[in-house]
């Protein structure tokens, strides 16, 4: 791996793409065996290549996992539909497979550490009432609002509910909560319910609406983030970013995460509202399991009565 001669994985991953991309122009790519004979090919190379230039196990596990990775991804008729469909040219197809392909997290995702049971203390009872921090969630019937994202795809953002946290000089603030409907194509719907704070105004700016739609919306945003629903917003990038760290991505503190996805929009998840959300949907997980308990304890004994008679 040390070897000049080698590929690198990201060079390797982008002949792969390259010959794919230039494979589909040909009207006959989906009709013979065109992906077989792609991955056949790169499989010959890497073969090649270890027999002349040795190297660790390591590197080469790696690169017949990626050729193993890039076959299913290119014999998947949905991808094939995308590509043809979006006419992707080659940095397109790597900005919207890379991950699925290399495995490589662009960023931190599992956002559990930010908890803090401290940052939303319980409600005191004293003589004169009632004081310090506390949750109240209220439904709500939003209007369904629908979005299109640079690769074609539909988003309809419709509020269901907001968190209400009260500090403890009674002021109050709220996180929403969204049911999130993605349709991909005709015919694939994906539907989730998760918390944020999305401006519909600013969903006018493009690139507001692009980060809402391909970062904040991201499947691995919402299926990685292990905060009950929790997924951050999307903010204006500090300026600290943009001048005293230009070509830094992402900063983790106690409270606090950011990631830049370009000098004008980040992803921000606050300790703050991960925490409130996070106590609000135990107490909710809790309350379902005691109720279903009670139910079966209930109906258990109904039955025990009905055999006494």
């Amino acid at each position: 791996m040390d070897s000049e001669n080698k590929w690198s994985i990201n060079g390797f991953f982008t002949m792969m793409a390259n010959i794919y991309i230039g494979q589909m122009k040909r009207e006959s790519f989906g009709r013979d065996d065109s992906a077989t004979k792609i991955y056949q090919f790169a499989i010959k190379n890497i073969q090649q290549r270890q027999e002349i230039e040795g190297g660790s196990i390591e590197y080469y596990t790696r690169l017949y996992e990626i050729a193993d990775n890039f076959y299913r991804l290119s014999t998947d008729p949905k991808v094939r539909g995308e590509v043809l469909k979006k006419n992707m040219k080659l940095p397109e197809f790597i900005s919207e497979y890379r991950e699925r392909i290399l495995g490589d997290d662009k960023r931190q995702y599992d956002m559990s550490e930010l908890f803090d049971s401290s940052y939303i203390m319980s409600t005191d009872i004293k003589d004169d009432g009632e004081t310090g921090k506390r949750l109240k969630y209220v439904s709500v019937s939003g209007v369904p609002y629908q979005y299109k994202d640079s690769q074609g795809n539909e988003f309809v953002i419709e509020e269901i509910g907001r968190l209400y946290m009260q500090q403890w000089n009674k002021a109050q603030s709220y996180i929403t909560k969204y049911r999130i409907t993605r349709r991909e194509g005709n015919t694939v719907y994906t539907v989730n319910e998760v918390y944020s704070n999305i401006s519909i105004f600013d969903m006018s700016d493009e690139k507001y609406r692009e980060a809402v739609t391909t970062e904040l919306l991201s499947e691995r945003n919402i299926d990685l983030s292990n905060a009950k629903g929790y997924i951050g917003e999307i903010v204006k990038t500090p300026n600290k970013f943009k001048k005293e760290y230009p070509g830094h991505e992402e900063t983790i503190g106690a409270s606090m995460y950011f990631y830049k996805i370009n000098d004008e929009y980040s992803l921000m998840y606050d300790g703050t509202d991960l925490s409130a959300v996070m106590l609000h949907e135990d107490y909710i997980d809790r309350t379902k399991k005691d109720r279903n308990e009670g139910q079966i304890k209930r109906e258990v004994d109904g039955n025990h009565n009905n055999e006494d008679r």
